[in-house]
């Protein structure tokens, strides 16, 4: 499946939504300079670009098909970088280092909060959320029922899990260990409220599925996609036309 801009920001709505909240809460000055952690299309990071206009705002994504929308908004004081996180090399470089539900896609977070804290300048901040143990519910229980279905399992022997999705005090312990001067941890019950069922599936297309239907050969992938898309859309549906998914959204605050 192609990168379809349109498709790709119809379930981005209640996640950008939260980051929005996080940006208008920051008290910066305007002359910081910030580091956005898996920036996506872009959006928030021109957010907080505006609200430091004398600073510098870096923007960092490994999907090249992403970075080519957030490109559009670069401009004086915002750019854009394609990476893996894992290959960053800053050192004292940054007054905030940001990032809004987009980690869980790394599994050692231990490694990421250390280079988190290696990257900022002395008093820097942290503040960024992930998804946490709980989120997905029904789309997990349905794609783990899938993988061991006869018609699919041989694909998926030896899949590693895609995501990291940890316990509130599994992460605070994560946190305590790396060396931050200072930190709070929230645990936010926010359910994804899907407009519709094409809301819903667009969801499935861009974000979920991906993972799983990357493994399966050609001729497997619309059927496995076409039954977890009904099981999700019988699952979900929530009296007032809704279809709801549980969220749990770790926010991270620390200091260096």
């Amino acid at each position: 499946m192609g990168f379809n801009r349109k498709e790709y920001d119809r379930p981005q709505h209640y996640y950008r939504d939260w980051g929005e909240a996080v940006i208008n809460r920051l008290r910066l000055h305007g002359g910081e300079r910030i580091l956005n952690l898996g920036c996506g299309d872009g959006k928030l990071t021109v957010q907080l670009a505006e609200k430091a206009p004398n600073g510098f705002v870096l923007g960092v994504e490994a999907s090249e098909d992403l970075l080519e929308t957030a490109r559009e908004h670069e401009s004086r004081n915002l750019h854009f970088m394609c990476s893996e996180i894992e290959e960053l090399r800053f050192r004292d470089e940054f007054d905030l280092v940001f990032s809004n539900v987009a980690l869980h896609r790394m599994k050692n977070h231990r490694q990421l909060l250390s280079y988190a804290l290696t990257a900022l300048r002395p008093g820097g901040l942290v503040v960024w959320s992930l998804a946490g143990d709980g989120s997905f519910e029904h789309f997990f229980a349905i794609i783990r029922a899938k993988l061991n279905e006869p018609a699919y399992r041989d694909y998926f022997q030896g899949l590693e899990w895609p995501w990291y999705m940890p316990q509130r005090m599994e992460y605070e312990a994560l946190v305590d260990s790396v060396g931050f001067s200072e930190y709070s941890l929230q645990e936010i019950h926010t359910d994804c409220g899907f407009r519709d069922p094409t809301d819903l599936l667009s969801w499935l297309d861009i974000l979920a599925l991906t993972p799983f239907l990357s493994r399966l050969p050609a001729g497997l992938r619309e059927e496995f996609r076409d039954e977890a898309a009904v099981a999700m859309i019988e699952q979900t549906r929530k009296a007032g036309g809704i279809y709801s998914e549980s969220f749990r959204n770790i926010v991270l605050t620390a200091w260096k």
